[in-house]
Formats: C-alpha cells, structure tokens, sequence
C-alpha cells in the first residue's frame, strides 16, 4: 500500500468512526469535499500534510494519532 493510499484509508475509517459523512468532514475542516474525496480515492499521489492536520484538528486527535495506525506499516512507494 502506498503513503496516499494509507491516509484515504485512515480519513475514511476516522469519518466512519466518527460519524462524519465526508461533506460534513470537508466543511467543519475547511478542506473542501474535492480534496478529501481525491484523498480518498486515490487521486492525490502526495497527501498535504496540512489537510490531514486539518482532519486531524476536525477529529480531535493528533497527527501521532493520525499515523498510529496498521495502515501505515510496510508502506510502499
């Protein structure tokens, strides 16, 4: 699994957990829905660490959190 790959992946299991319908995430984080769908669907091949910051503020967690995940081992490029 590639870097872009992980993180749509951990955006759409925090949405999920979370309750956010991506719409929803995209407005309370100000990122807006093209992005995050990009994210998600693996359009971006390099995920802005800003829009996950974002998220993450969105989410309340932190970006360690963010990354603390089994998505992010044995990432490829």
């Amino acid at each position: 699994m590639t870097l872009a790959q992980a993180t749509g992946k951990r955006i759409m299991e925090l949405a999920s957990q979370n309750n956010y319908s991506l719409k929803m995430l995209s407005e309370l984080s100000g990122v807006s829905l093209s992005t995050v769908k990009n994210m998600i669907y693996n359009k971006t091949q390099n995920p802005s660490s800003m829009v996950v910051y974002k998220i993450c503020e969105t989410i309340n967690i932190s970006m360690q959190e963010f990354y603390n995940s089994n998505l992010f081992k044995n990432i490829k490029y």
